[in-house]
């Protein structure tokens, strides 16, 4: 009879197990739900004074606002930029300051840096890749330089398209301009605007995976009329990832104002274009 009774009991003790092990791995999910919305509500939380001052400067320049505008932007840049070349540099740029809509679907930061990704549709209903980065001053972040593209644009020579070989494995990374050096002798803060007075513009040219043997050149444009006004190349003596610094001087002491670009290329193929303003 106690057999009986315990083979009968079985089932329902193996039941049970089964429906424990249920409720803890509902728990558990349910644990790692609220765990996953924490962290998006933190991440929003980290990232909104980057995305407020975005949407900020854009209302402003959309309400040709340029004094509130330019007062979301850092000290950095108005030492090196007044409100009427800040105005000017604006109004080259027509999607910026006159558009149909705007949208930014990434915001990141980084200890006291941070930038702004988004699109921009003008009013030519052409979109526009905007990026704004940030740098926190105090507790306020403020705008430090502003980058505009047109969406699905490519890297072109003055003469004409290259196209950037798959196999390589060389990428140049990044160009910077800037008419100062950083600490480490290199530009490490991009300008989009350079006073027409600066006695030379650097521009760093960052590379990863670079071939010995191979060589690379930069070359400043002037985009209209196009006019190549200067051009350098070097060697590239050792491989890995490489950074090299071109110094530009104008002749004159000083530079006409206008929309400019910086050109590098490896021998290999690999190019990229950075296009800044003088005013």
């Amino acid at each position: 009879m106690a057999e009986k009774m315990n083979a009968a009991s079985m089932p329902a003790v193996e039941g049970g197990k089964k429906s424990s092990c249920w409720k803890i791995g509902i728990i558990v999910l349910a644990v790692l739900g609220v765990l996953f919305i924490i962290f998006i509500i933190l991440v929003l939380l980290l990232t909104k004074g980057v995305g407020d001052i975005a949407d900020k400067e854009m209302k402003a320049l959309k309400a040709n606002d340029y004094a509130a505008a330019y007062a979301l932007t850092s000290s950095e840049f108005q030492s090196t930029t007044s409100l009427d070349q800040f105005k000017s540099f604006m109004q080259q740029y027509p999607a910026m300051v006159s558009n149909k809509s705007y949208s930014f679907s990434e915001r990141n930061t980084n200890n006291n840096m941070g930038d702004v990704k988004g699109v921009v549709v003008g009013m030519d209903g052409k979109n526009y890749n905007l990026e704004l980065q940030m740098i926190k001053e105090g507790s306020d972040w403020k705008v430090l330089n502003f980058h505009l593209t047109a969406a699905g644009a490519t890297n072109t020579t003055p003469q004409t398209q290259t196209q950037t070989p798959a196999t390589t494995g060389t990428t140049i990374t990044a160009i910077m301009v800037n008419d100062v050096l950083g600490a480490q002798g290199v530009v490490d803060t991009n300008r989009n605007v350079i006073s027409s007075s600066a006695k030379e513009i650097n521009a760093t040219v960052y590379v990863s995976g670079a071939k010995e043997g191979t060589k690379i050149g930069a070359a400043l444009i002037q985009e209209s009329p196009q006019t190549v006004i200067s051009q350098v190349t070097r060697d590239i003596t050792s491989g890995g990832d490489r950074i090299y610094n071109f110094i530009f001087s104008s002749k004159t002491g000083t530079w006409i104002p206008g929309k400019y670009q910086v050109y590098s290329e490896i021998s290999t193929g690999e190019n990229n274009i950075i296009e800044f303003t003088i005013l």
